[in-house]
């Protein structure tokens, strides 16, 4: 046998021969206790639909203050001169094609 196995036995001897000693039971309640702990954790962690709507709302108002900004910039922010409008540039004016 190799001396893997050679332990093994060895050590499923000594644990054969251990001595008995009386079987540790559960204290009373303790499975009523545990799963009252999970729900109040699961209760304390905030749900995925909560977070949700606090992140929607934000991005919503957030949004809508992107939104005011731009149509107070584009009504009373730039002077009619400062339009972004391209000008024609004098050498479109004077295209052979259009002679």
């Amino acid at each position: 046998m190799s001396e893997f196995n050679q332990r093994w036995q060895l050590g499923a001897e000594h644990a054969r021969n251990a001595p008995t000693d009386k079987p540790v039971d559960i204290p009373t309640g303790f499975a009523t206790r545990v799963v009252a702990r999970a729900a109040n954790r699961r209760a304390a962690e905030p749900a995925l639909e909560t977070l949700w709507e606090l992140f929607i709302v934000r991005a919503t108002i957030c949004a809508a203050a992107v939104l005011l900004g731009c149509i107070v910039l584009d009504r009373y922010g730039l002077p009619d001169e400062a339009t972004f409008l391209p000008e024609i540039e004098p050498l479109a004016v004077s295209l052979p094609w259009t002679s």
